[in-house]
């Protein structure tokens, strides 16, 4: 059977978390009582479902997206994912899983960027042309990229478009991303966003020829909602570059650094 996909990449600092999570998780029920016994079991155990992967999708190239430590959230606000930041911290497993990774598997590491960045990056880059590619990551920001993704949680397929992704984007710079220790507009939750967003959503067809304009639109409620909440634009555009998941157009290659999103700075895809 030929494979749909070409290529395949895996978010390597969720499937590490996943896993250290469980491993440890056998330290506290007393399954496993040698420490370096169960870093081989956990390693073997992750190596397995990499090649059950590679197995399943028959891509022909297999690549690990990792995290650079000074990723550019935590330049823009110390305190993001903190307290991610302290499980991981406090995890005897997940860096030698990350070692693992790094010496037994091709990786992708961009300056400046996390896993799920490097995700986004690669899936929208146009080189090579129409190649199909599929990411896998159980990071619920997945939603943000445009592309196809697995999610090994939920075990369904995700094609997401161009129109899907920016949805997303545009309801976390309202609402924010608590699980990531950051917050939107006051007074927005999840659902509130999604009810502002509404006439965008069901207006999407109407602006098919003018696409920039439908999203200046979203961006001009979101700030104006903002500034009614008696916040600034400048706290709308924070939240919103602390949210977005970037995509090749948001990396500069010259300088090896991402570019903070700005509406009307540049083309945004």
């Amino acid at each position: 059977m030929n494979s749909v996909y070409k290529s395949l990449l895996i978010d390597g600092d969720r499937l590490a978390s996943l896993y250290s999570a469980r491993g440890e998780g056998e330290v506290r029920t007393s399954a496993v009582h040698n420490v370096h016994a169960l870093e081989e079991k956990t390693i073997m155990e992750l190596s397995q479902i990499i090649s059950e992967w590679s197995a399943r999708f028959q891509t022909e190239s297999v690549e690990i997206a990792l995290s650079d430590t000074a990723h550019f959230r935590l330049r823009l606000f110390s305190d993001y994912q903190l307290y991610g930041q302290i499980a991981t911290r406090d995890s005897r497993l997940y860096p030698a899983l990350i070692q693992y990774l790094k010496h037994n598997h091709s990786c992708l590491r961009y300056p400046g960027l996390e896993s799920i960045d490097v995700l986004g990056v690669w899936a929208t880059s146009p080189y090579p042309m129409n190649e199909p590619r599929l990411m896998i990551s159980t990071n619920p920001n997945l939603k943000m990229i445009p592309g196809n993704g697995w999610n090994p949680k939920l075990k369904i397929p995700l094609t997401i478009s161009r129109y899907l992704a920016d949805l997303e984007f545009f309801k976390q710079a309202l609402c924010g991303r608590p699980a990531d220790n950051f917050e939107g507009c006051p007074g927005v939750d999840a659902e509130g966003a999604e009810e502002l967003l509404a006439p965008f959503r069901d207006a999407v067809d109407d602006y098919r020829e003018q696409y920039d304009f439908w999203k200046a639109e979203i961006w001009k409620m979101i700030v104006e909602t903002y500034i009614k909440s008696g916040k600034t634009k400048e706290d709308a555009l924070f939240c919103a570059q602390l949210a977005r998941i970037c995509r090749y157009t948001d990396y500069d290659w010259n300088k090896k650094e991402p570019i903070p999103w700005m509406l009307g700075q540049r083309k945004i895809e």
